[in-house]
């Protein structure tokens, strides 16, 4: 029986998580005002070489984090520990667990925003949670789905430790506030480590105020979608509210834009030659029926002043409408009973 050789498995799980809510889950407000105190920040870190050359930039910069992350001395645990719990490979270029977010791709669909990394460990025989943040002097290949980064966050745990604190809870706060493009924006401005824990801190009241609000506004329209014993024009109202602030971008993108002007018209002759025949079919067949009361040029005459004040009305310029077969025979059914 032959030995395999040339390599190991690789083990690899992605799944989505939630933001942190600030509101809900207090300890993650807790976590940004006490573990940032204690945090590690580096800025304009450089992802050189360590002196052994079969080592990786990544592994430089994981050894520079960790000389200032765990430079109190309180912890007994040993560096080579803590990086083969990092790493997931014996050549120590490439994290065992990370957190990402995700933005929308230029095809449509999502993809993973490349700017910042969350390195997540447990660790058993540490202590105390410890959390460093870098920010890199240039964009940083730390791996696949990682080629630009330029904030990194390492995050060491216990591994007995209470469900709220864990590594991924933990990554959980901070990856929510690097989610915040804003809050990237005013990390690079940032000269001194307490400028940037003081743009931390105050981004993450920010969002937990936003959520505050998102929460009580959803509330309030919770109370309000209640069902009333009387509530007149509820539904027009209701559409009024939704379509107002997209009325006049429905006009002014059909014209204002890249060959926009070229689509309206292609569409309006198609429109024009699609709802022409079926209104002179159907416009004789209603001669017949109604005697000539009703005939060709009145239904052209009034799909076009139809078309026009619904168009007006209803916000919806693209809107057909033309006349039907249910809609002959309801007009014919409506004269045989009259």
């Amino acid at each position: 029986m032959g030995v395999m050789s040339g390599g190991a498995l690789l083990h690899r799980m992605q799944q989505p998580i939630e933001h942190k809510d600030f509101v809900e889950e207090v300890r993650g407000i807790m976590d940004i005002n006490n573990l940032l105190d204690r945090s590690a920040v580096l800025l304009d870190l450089q992802d050189q070489p360590n002196e052994n050359p079969s080592t990786s930039s990544l592994e430089s910069i994981v050894d520079t984090m960790l000389n200032s992350m765990m430079s109190a001395g309180n912890e007994t645990v040993t560096r080579e520990e803590l990086k083969s719990l990092i790493f997931s490979n014996n050549e120590m270029d490439m994290l065992a667990n990370t957190v990402q977010g995700t933005i929308e791709g230029d095809g449509g669909g999502h993809e993973v925003d490349q700017n910042w990394v969350c390195s997540t460990t447990e660790v058993p025989t540490l202590m105390n949670r410890v959390v460093g943040i870098s920010r890199m002097s240039r964009h940083t290949n730390m791996g696949e789905g990682a080629n630009e980064v330029k904030f990194f966050i390492l995050i060491l745990c216990p591994t007995n430790i209470k469900g709220t604190k864990t590594a991924l809870e933990t990554a959980r706060t901070f990856s929510t506030l690097f989610s915040d493009m804003s809050l990237r924006h005013a990390l690079l401005e940032c000269t001194t480590d307490l400028e940037f824990k003081a743009q931390i801190r105050k981004t993450g009241n920010e969002i937990s105020t936003r959520q505050e609000k998102a929460e009580i506004d959803m509330s309030k329209e919770e109370v309000d979608n209640e069902p009333r014993f009387l509530q007149p024009f509820r539904g027009i109202r209701d559409d009024l509210a939704r379509r107002l602030p997209y009325y006049w971008s429905d006009y002014k993108d059909g014209v204002v834009g890249p060959k926009s002007l070229q689509k309206t018209i292609s569409t309006t002759f198609f429109l024009y030659f699609s709802i022409i025949l079926p209104a002179i079919a159907f416009g004789n067949l209603q001669d017949d029926n109604t005697g000539g009361d009703i005939n060709v040029e009145k239904i052209l005459v009034g799909q076009v002043c139809g078309g026009l004040i619904f168009s007006v009305l209803a916000g919806q310029p693209l809107v057909v409408v033309m006349t039907t077969a249910p809609l002959v025979l309801f007009t014919k059914i409506i004269l045989l009973v009259a």
